[in-house]
């Protein structure tokens, strides 16, 4: 959620309740089961770097705060 409030995708593991609390295009998720899966999932969270992510992920803090 912190990250999110400042405007930064999230990156977290797709277990639990993670992927039903961050919508999609506000992150990435991983398997944590994969031996890559975090660096994939960090690969791929730097290409998120757009002003419509930014809107997104603060937006949506917004409205969970």
């Amino acid at each position: 959620m912190l990250a999110h409030s400042m405007g930064r995708p999230v990156v977290a593991p797709s277990q639990g309740c993670l992927p039903e609390m961050f919508p999609s295009g506000t992150g990435v998720l991983y398997n944590p089961e994969e031996r890559d899966g975090l660096v994939r999932a960090l690969a791929a969270v730097r290409s998120m770097k757009s002003d419509l992510v930014t809107q997104r992920t603060i937006e949506f803090s917004r409205r969970v705060s």
